[in-house]
């Protein structure tokens, strides 16, 4: 009698059978820490860290067995097909299977990946999460930059906007980011600690992800070399000889232009009669025949006529041994002081923007300077306490960041007489203005 009972409890038991592997049944009809059994092709490797995405003829899901898979009999690799046992979690509102994993069964290996299904970015969701994901016709606002462990916004032919996360295993580290309009693969991930249904971001794999059916296009990021104050030299590749030219002025409209008629995949140009110190909009190109590649509008600038002095403080002991240029100078509990020293030289503007500030002695330094006839302006946040500003001037006026749900305006920096070439300094650093951080706690400045 004891068989047809074990025949019983196989046949209605879904603990014992795992019976579901089809990945779009596990995420349609199981949740958060129920045990699913599902089947398919592993789509990527390492280059995305330990995490593995697995897809079938129905939909992808996140393989995650947290740091890595030496706990398992083997480490899945792109092409393999295997068969995994394990619970559902969600992680920044990503469902995966994992961490707690009960096994893993390699089915097969060196097997064609899926093919991408090609969307537009406004049609990603849900179905389609852990898929391998293709959309057309894209431009990185970032183009022509270098990849870094970091998302990378994109706008499709439509408008339509997206992201894509380079992972810091990957190889597009360092790489340059795609100018001009390409198509993107990645897997379709999703980051978000707030709307389940938002946070989605293209997870491409290798440089082999991003392609371009143009005959030229960019190979190099593009540089600013031979600083000068009246020009501005830039250089930059392409994958194919072409001419040299460039679109600049001091508006985004740009305006100006020049060109030469040579003939090169290493490309540079320099325009000349320049003002010193003051950032050109510009945007390069190299023409192949009929086609055409064009940069991103980049801001370069011209070398400024003033001194270029830079000097480092700290409110703690400096050790100087491993300086490699101008040592940086302790000022202990002076470091007031010196910020009352620099506003104290303003002649014509003075430009603040301060996280917090209770020093008495800096706000007097910002009066005084209002009273002689310094144009004053004066940033701060507004969530934070700024005791000091109630002494400040009411003449002067005041923008308080508010009303937002970010962790606040964190800048903390001075700019003194900004277009006075002899005159002009910026001083910024670690420190707020208030007496934890002046005096307390470890912090620098530095005045440029």
């Amino acid at each position: 009698m004891k068989f047809p009972i074990v025949a019983l409890l196989l046949l209605f038991s879904p603990v014992l059978l795992h019976a579901q592997d089809n990945i779009a049944d596990a995420k349609a009809n199981y949740g958060v820490d129920d045990e699913v059994t599902v089947s398919g092709i592993i789509t990527n490797g390492a280059e995305l860290g330990s995490i593995r995405y697995l897809q079938d003829e129905t939909g992808g899901i996140a393989l995650y067995p947290g740091t890595n898979w030496n706990n398992l009999d083997f480490t899945p690799q792109p092409g393999d097909e295997v068969s995994i046992t394990g619970t559902l979690s969600m992680f920044a509102n990503l469902l995966e299977v994992g961490p707690v994993i009960e096994g893993i069964t390699l089915l097969s290996s060196s097997n064609p990946l899926p093919e991408p299904v090609v969307l537009t970015p406004n049609e990603l969701n849900e179905s389609f999460e852990g898929q391998i994901i293709q959309i057309n016709g894209v431009n990185f606002s970032d183009g022509g930059n270098v990849f870094g462990s970091s998302t990378y916004a994109f706008t499709d032919i439509n408008g339509e906007e997206g992201l894509i996360y380079a992972n810091a295993n990957s190889d597009l580290i360092g790489e340059l980011v795609p100018l001009g309009t390409i198509d993107v693969v990645g897997i379709l991930s999703q980051f978000s600690f707030a709307n389940p249904f938002d946070g989605y971001q293209l997870l491409p794999r290798s440089m082999a992800d991003f392609i371009s059916e143009f005959p030229i296009n960019f190979a190099s990021v593009i540089t600013q070399t031979n600083l000068s104050t009246s020009s501005i030299t830039l250089d930059w590749n392409t994958d194919v000889a072409s001419s040299t030219g460039i679109f600049y002025g001091i508006m985004p409209s740009l305006g100006a232009e020049a060109y030469l008629d040579e003939s090169t995949a290493n490309h540079e140009i320099t325009i000349t009669a320049l003002q010193s110190g003051m950032p050109y909009y510009c945007q390069v190109y190299s023409v192949a025949g009929a086609d055409t590649a064009f940069s991103n509008i980049g801001v370069y600038s011209t070398v400024s006529e003033s001194s270029g002095k830079i000097s480092v403080y700290f409110n703690r002991d400096v050790d100087n041994g491993f300086s490699t240029g101008v040592d940086a100078i302790s000022l202990f509990q002076a470091t007031d002081d010196t910020i009352v020293a620099q506003i104290n030289r303003s002649q014509t503007t003075l430009d603040i923007a301060a996280y917090n500030n209770n020093n008495g002695p800096i706000v007097m330094a910002i009066n005084d300077a209002f009273d002689r006839g310094v144009t004053v302006r004066y940033i701060a946040e507004g969530q934070n306490a700024n005791t000091g500003l109630s002494s400040l001037n009411a003449a002067i006026p005041v923008l308080y960041r508010q009303n937002a749900t970010s962790s606040g305006m964190h800048n903390k920096f001075i700019i003194v007489d900004a277009e006075n070439v002899d005159s002009a300094i910026v001083l910024t650093g670690s420190t707020n203005f208030t007496s934890n951080n002046l005096f307390s706690d470890p912090n620098n400045m530095v005045i440029i």
